[in-house]
């Protein structure tokens, strides 16, 4: 007991008369992918068929610490780091006792995949593109756009290519909207797309050449060419205007002063 004025505190202790006899990491071997974290737990048998939980008072080691590096920080006790592929042995000791395992750091593992953008808008009629990116466990990433398999949530809206030399390319079909998901074993990423009204694509004027008199109107017809193939005529709503004024003027229903 401790006890300063009038405030005191109590903790009770046992006297063990039991000695340590051996200590059992655990598991005794295990792989990590690189850049992940483990954790190994230490177990200590004694003189009178006791077990106790020692992961937090034993000293960690590891003969290979380029491998698995091991910690003794508080409250990490027995975590382990995966560095770079290769097997390690982990230690624990405490005092003249000592026990170990295994740990073998495997290549990096797919953790997560990014597909860009992540939201795009296409006119009906027209192509775009989505790429793939990998995340894995050691912090790396690498471009996986023509290694994963893409789907379309909805390919009457949206579809896309899984072609070689084309993976990822986009064709919108009709308006609406589609998840697109790049898949890799069983990870997954996807983006949405959304098919918006044709737009023109390019605009034609009939009669392309003419000549009109003066106090006379030459009437054109303004046709435009969307970018879903289809024909639109727009003369009465497209914006009409001359390069020169001074020899003829047009009104905004396309027809032709001189």
């Amino acid at each position: 007991m401790s006890q300063l004025g009038s405030i005191s505190t109590r903790r009770n202790f046992s006297v063990l008369n039991s000695i340590l006899l051996s200590l059992e990491v655990s598991p005794p071997s295990q792989s990590l992918a690189r850049g992940t974290l483990g954790q190994a737990q230490a177990t200590g048998t004694f003189s009178d068929g006791s077990t106790r939980p020692l992961t937090t008072q034993v000293t960690w080691n590891s003969y290979e610490p380029g491998y698995v590096d091991e910690s003794n920080a508080d409250g990490l006790e027995g975590q382990l780091s995966a560095l770079s592929e290769g097997t390690s042995t982990i230690t624990a000791t405490l005092g003249s006792i000592s026990g170990n395992a295994s740990v073998t750091t495997t290549a990096a593992v797919l953790q997560q995949i990014q597909v860009s953008p992540p939201s795009q808008s296409l006119a009906k009629g027209t192509s775009g593109q989505v790429q793939a990116t990998g995340l894995y466990s050691d912090g790396s990433s690498q471009p996986l756009t023509t290694q994963v398999t893409w789907s379309s949530s909805a390919p009457g809206f949206v579809a896309v290519s899984n072609a070689d030399g084309q993976q990822g390319q986009l064709s919108a079909l009709l308006e609406g909207e589609s998840t697109i998901t790049a898949t890799l074993g069983s990870i997954s990423g996807t983006a949405s797309v959304t098919t918006t009204a044709a737009v023109p694509a390019f605009i034609g004027l009939t009669p392309q050449q003419g000549s009109v008199l003066v106090g006379e109107q030459l009437p054109l017809r303004a046709t435009a060419r969307m970018t879903d193939n289809s024909q639109v005529d727009i003369t009465t709503v497209a914006t009409w205007s001359s390069l020169d004024e001074s020899r003829a003027t047009v009104n905004n229903q396309g027809r032709v002063a001189g």
